[in-house]
């Protein structure tokens, strides 16, 4: 649902509000896409963490995630993008192939991981297209940011959505504003904010505080492909009867295509093979 119809900019004409609302649904569709082919790439990120939003760095560690099919494996890495360990390294390596040589040719307990993977995938996609749903979109605009001239939308809850699963009870508790390239149809910027506490089973199993914040980059990173650059999550909650906190920042790099599993396992192969300690982007 569009909640107001758009202004006019000074840069360009603005979209009329159904197609403000074509223009948000092709973006979810395109984010589905990227998404999915996240599973062909391998990459390096970096997460910082702090006690709390304002605190110094009390964590910091770097990370080559390598998707296996049921999830993703993680090679710790120098700041010099080098394994920490030469010597577990080439062990990683053998791991990564056994578990990809197990998606490929599943056993029973490969199945059952795997399902239980299909499943977070599938709540994840739904909620996705819930986005589309649960919000009334607002356009504010066109800017720069960071050289680019994106669109700017503001995504307020929809009062008559009601939550499918309970993933998606998160978001008539958060607004959001965000930059999308036209051009690519793709969500570049994300901010959100937690406006309300969010109650998980009645409270019982948990509880998320509101005035937590979230922000997202994304950028083309092969073409017509695009993924997550960076991140940031800062909330409290509970989970049962005790307290948590995230406070991360993530910067994530060095995207490398290895296609598939079949083509995964034969670049772990070859890597194994040779054991070499770089990761680089091709």
């Amino acid at each position: 649902m569009v909640a107001a119809p758009p202004r006019q900019d000074a840069d360009g004409g603005a979209p009329t509000p159904a197609q403000l609302q074509k223009f948000v649904a092709r973006a979810i569709d395109n984010q589905h896409r990227d998404d999915e082919v996240l599973e062909e790439y391998d990459r390096v990120e970096h997460t910082q963490t702090r006690k709390t939003s304002e605190s110094s760095i009390v964590d910091d560690q770097r990370w080559r995630i390598v998707p296996i099919g049921t999830g993703s494996f993680h090679i710790a890495m120098t700041p010099d993008d080098k394994p920490a360990d030469p010597a577990l390294y080439r062990q990683q390596l053998a791991m990564i192939q056994n578990s990809l040589q197990l998606a490929i040719q599943p056993d029973a307990r490969e199945r059952q991981d795997l399902a239980k993977y299909q499943k977070r995938q599938q709540e994840r996609a739904e909620m996705v297209s819930d986005i589309g749903k649960a919000f009334q979109f607002t356009w504010l605009g066109r800017e720069m940011r960071n050289g680019q001239l994106l669109a700017k939308v503001r995504l307020d809850p929809d009062p008559s959505f009601v939550p499918p699963s309970r993933i998606a009870e998160i978001l008539p508790h958060v607004r959001a504003t965000l930059w999308f390239d036209e051009s690519s149809e793709q969500v570049v910027h994300i901010e959100a904010q937690i406006t309300s506490d969010v109650y998980f089973g009645g409270g019982v199993l948990g509880k998320l505080y509101h005035g937590g914040q979230f922000w997202l980059d994304q950028a083309q990173i092969a073409p017509g492909v695009w993924e997550p650059v960076a991140y940031e999550y800062d909330f409290e909650g509970r989970k049962f009867l005790f307290g948590f906190e995230v406070h991360e920042k993530t910067d994530v790099s060095q995207y490398r295509h290895l296609g598939p599993l079949q083509q995964k396992l034969t670049f772990i192969r070859n890597e194994l093979n040779t054991a070499g300690g770089n990761h680089s982007g091709d």
